[in-house]
């Protein structure tokens, strides 16, 4: 797999989460406080996601196969939003239910799949 595609890759994806948040906070009603951003963490924490997922999907497509990626990457995105649930169950201003923001992290992480599939496959 050429370097050039996982870079491209890499830029997608993080382009695709930074996308994903801006809209999910456009949903919640954007920023509650003045001066925050519609981002709940900072860029270069999507840019580490990312580089992540997209070594996961080099893997997967280039070695272990092409079917199934769907799976693969919505398993991925459910683990990392569980593991932040707690964090958004005990926000008192969280934009949704915390089950509803883990099924949309499963969601998320698929489509991100979706995403490198078409760049990488």
């Amino acid at each position: 797999m050429a370097l050039t595609r996982l870079l491209l890759g890499w830029l997608a994806a993080w382009l695709f989460f930074l996308a994903w948040e801006a809209v999910e906070g456009k949903l919640a009603g954007g920023p509650r406080e003045p001066g925050r951003t519609l981002l709940r963490r900072a860029p270069g924490a999507y840019f580490i996601e990312a580089l992540l997922f997209t070594l996961i999907a080099g893997l997967w497509f280039a070695t272990l196969g092409h079917g199934g990626w769907w799976l693969v990457f919505g398993l991925v995105g459910l683990l990392v939003e569980w593991s932040g649930w707690m964090r958004v169950a005990e926000m008192d201003d969280a934009p949704f239910a915390p089950l509803l923001h883990v099924l949309l992290g499963g969601v998320r992480g698929a489509a991100a799949g979706g995403i490198l599939s078409l760049l990488l496959s």
